[in-house]
């Protein structure tokens, strides 16, 4: 009989458990208090040069420089190799973005 009571009581505490939670609402998560890093002026001054490098030049780099690999100047250092032949466009924008440079 006592065990017969024990399997009862044992069966009945999950049950229990889940009638209990169901009746209460699970905590809200805390609120992340990390803002979003700032965007400097100087970042958005550098984003915008680099957009319009990248608008002038296009053609350019395409036309010249396609098979050279990107990052480390090198795409710029290729269409310096070809300053003459590449569009006044261009050739504003590398040397507004060299001025640039100059001054950081």
């Amino acid at each position: 009989m006592r065990i017969f009571i024990l399997a009862i009581a044992l069966g009945a505490i999950p049950a229990i458990a889940a009638a209990q939670s169901a009746g209460t609402a699970a905590p809200a998560p805390a609120a992340t208090t990390e803002a979003a890093p700032a965007v400097t002026p100087d970042d958005a001054a550098r984003k915008a040069m680099r957009e319009k490098f990248r608008i002038a030049c296009s053609a350019d780099v395409t036309k010249f420089c396609a098979d050279t690999e990107k990052g480390k100047g090198l795409k710029r250092a290729c269409l310096e190799q070809h300053q003459s032949e590449i569009t006044s466009a261009c050739k504003d924008a590398l040397a507004e973005r060299a001025a640039a440079r100059s001054k950081s």
